[in-house]
């Protein structure tokens, strides 16, 4: 599983991301979110992506088909620190997902 969690999105701890694209466009830079060209033109869409399976493939693909009307109980994103405490020790969450010992604190089964 480490290995997924470090290609990409970084789909940690099953975030969901769905927020109307407009939004979306203007929060991420360019090249942080694999389907940023697709999204970037639809200014009246939700895109919802989802986590991934451990063999990398996606639960919930990319997927444009709602309005930005559309509201469900999984809108939102689920917002976590990056500063993440380990036996006292502040780590950066990416430095735990890279930790030999320590990444199945972050993303075991």
């Amino acid at each position: 599983m480490k290995g997924n969690l470090t290609k990409g999105a970084y789909p940690l701890l099953a975030i969901l991301l769905m927020l109307p694209a407009c939004y979306l466009c203007a929060q991420v830079q360019r090249g942080e979110c694999p389907f940023y060209e697709q999204f970037r033109t639809l200014s009246h869409h939700v895109i919802i992506y989802g986590w991934h399976r451990p063999d990398g493939t996606p639960i919930q693909p990319v997927y444009d088909g709602h309005v930005n009307t559309y509201v469900d109980y999984s809108h939102g994103v689920r917002l976590i620190s990056n500063k993440v405490l380990v036996d006292g020790k502040e780590h950066r969450l990416q430095e735990l997902i890279e930790d030999p010992v320590l990444w199945p604190l972050i993303c075991g089964d």
